[in-house]
C-alpha cells in the first residue's frame, strides 16, 4: 500500500525535493550578501539594531555604491541599461528610470 501511494505522488515528491535542493543552493550563495532589516531601534526582542549593515551605516563607516537609507544600497537603472542618478524619474524613454539594482545582492 505504501509503495502504491508513493508511486501515485512520485512526481510531486520529486518536484518538492528538487525545489528544496534549489532553495538550499540559492540561500548558500545569497547568504554571503544579505540586506539588513532596516530596524535601527532596540525593540527588546533580539537586538537586530546592533548587527549587520544598518549599524555600520549609522556610524558612517558603510561604503556604498549607490544610494539608499540605512544599510540599503540601490542604483537606478534606465530602460537602456545605463546607471542613473538618484533623482531620475520613471518613464518609458531609453534614458528614463525603469529598474532598480540592489547593490548588496546584485538583484535587479
Amino acid at each position: 500500500m505504501l509503495f502504491s501511494e508513493f508511486h501515485r505522488y512520485r512526481s510531486g515528491f520529486v518536484y518538492c525535493i528538487g525545489l528544496l535542493i534549489g532553495l538550499i543552493g540559492i540561500s548558500a550563495v545569497a547568504s554571503a550578501q544579505l540586506n539588513d532589516t532596516g530596524v535601527t531601534r532596540n525593540d527588546g526582542l533580539g537586538a537586530d539594531h546592533q548587527y549587520g549593515r544598518d549599524p555600520a551605516a549609522a556610524a558612517g563607516v558603510l561604503p556604498k555604491t549607490g544610494s539608499g537609507s540605512k544599510g540599503f544600497d540601490f542604483t537606478k537603472i534606465a530602460n537602456d541599461g545605463t546607471e542613473l542618478p538618484d533623482s531620475a524619474a520613471l518613464g518609458t524613454n531609453p534614458g528614463d528610470w525603469a529598474c532598480t539594482r540592489d547593490n548588496v545582492t546584485g538583484l535587479i
